[in-house]
Formats: C-alpha cells, structure tokens, sequence
C-alpha cells in the first residue's frame, strides 16, 4: 500500500513538473502574445457578426480591440476589427471577413507585436503590403488609411532591445508602402513618443494606451474618418 503511495506521488509530481514546463515554455514562447487564447474568440464574433456594408472598419491588435471607437469617434459607423496579440500575418487571414461587408473605409494599425516577437520588418512589410493588395483588388473604391505604430517599452522576444528603434524604422518603411500604393499614411508615433519611449501620460504600462492617450488618438483620427 505504501509504494503504490508512493508511486502515485511521484506520478503526480511528474505531471506537475511537465504542466509547469509547458506552462513556462509557452510564456517564453510569447504564446498569448502570438493571438493563440484570443484570436479565436474574437474571430468567432467577427465571423457571426450580421451583414454590415458600407462601414468604417479598424483592423489591428490590442491599440484597436482596446479603442471604444463609437464613444470616442463619435461616428455610428465605425467597427472594431481588433484582436489583442495579433501579428501582420493573421490580418492577411481576416481581409476576406471584411471585404465582404463591402466597407467603405479600411484603418490598418499592425507591427508592434511582430516586432516584439521578434519577426523582422521586411517579413511585417511584406504582409502590409498583401493585405493592402487583396484589399484593392476585393474593393477597387475602398479607402485604406495606414497608421504607423505607436511608441513601446516592450522588449524583443529573447533580448534586451526595446522595440521602439524597429518601430521607427518600420514606420518610415510603412510612409513608403503607402506613397507606393496610394493609401494615406496617418503618423501617430511623433505624437506619442518622449525621451524614445511612449509619453507616460497617455499609458500605465509604456506599451498600452490608457483614457487620456486614446483621446488624443480619437483627435488625431477623426479627420480623416469623418471626410
């Protein structure tokens, strides 16, 4: 009885220690991070969400799911097409979702968690640049805005390197990307940034925005999703 007792215990010691093992490896992994808890929920709404033609729709990741787009925009039109964690390469995989609703405006805000995972600008460019081009070509009068990503004090996966140089250097590449295919380039970056970080009054954590930050982002916005 005592060595079954035993067996037991360490049985159940050993699956704790491999739970424990995934659990950490997925984390170092940036598995949340990557969209794997989040995307499906989300993209489950979407895909159920009833026929809506002719809206504004934002597309992005955790700045756009975050962004209460009708309150602070003030325009009835406006969907939120965001997803905490989502990289260019899932943004590719929901473009047909959205041009079936025939939108009349297309926001695009995408990068910061590539960079982060480490996924390097000319991999990120090259997905921007397919999504702008099924874009095109599903909806010939569409109107496609790309706004550079924001300010972050986020790390590069496995380094030490923060992400804001990448994301400057990935936003002067995305002014080019838009000139290249005549979609208009919205800089929020030099509107956020202090001393290379995100300015501290507009987040609680140097990566998110927080009320008095998302304001801001409505203002500088709204022109462009009002005209």
């Amino acid at each position: 009885m005592e060595f079954k007792i035993k067996i037991l215990l360490g049985l159940s010691l050993f699956i704790n220690l491999i739970l424990i093992a995934i659990f950490a490896y997925k984390i170092y992994n940036n598995w949340f991070e990557k969209g794997v808890l989040k995307s499906a929920f989300r993209e489950s709404i979407f895909n159920a969400a009833p026929a809506d033609y002719g809206k504004i729709y934002f597309v992005g990741d955790s700045d756009t799911e975050a962004f209460e787009l009708n309150e602070f925009l003030q325009n009835k039109d406006v969907r939120n097409r965001g997803i905490w964690g989502d990289v260019s390469s899932n943004v590719i995989k929901r473009i047909d979702n959205i041009i079936k609703q025939r939108p009349k405006k297309i926001f695009l805000m995408i990068g910061q968690n590539d960079i982060c995972s480490g996924i390097s600008n000319k991999e990120i460019i090259a997905n921007v640049e397919q999504f702008i081009k099924i874009s095109k070509a599903g909806l010939p009068d569409v109107k496609l805005y790309l706004e550079s990503v924001l300010p972050s004090s986020d790390p590069i996966l496995h380094s030490k390197e923060k992400t804001t140089s990448r994301i400057k250097q990935l936003n002067a590449e995305y002014k080019l990307l838009a000139s290249k295919y005549d979609v208009t380039y919205i800089d929020l970056f030099n509107n956020f940034i202090k001393d290379g970080e995100l300015k501290k009054e507009y987040s609680f954590d140097g990566s998110h925005l927080n009320g008095s930050g998302y304001l801001l982002f409505a203002k500088l916005l709204k022109p462009y999703v009002d005209k």
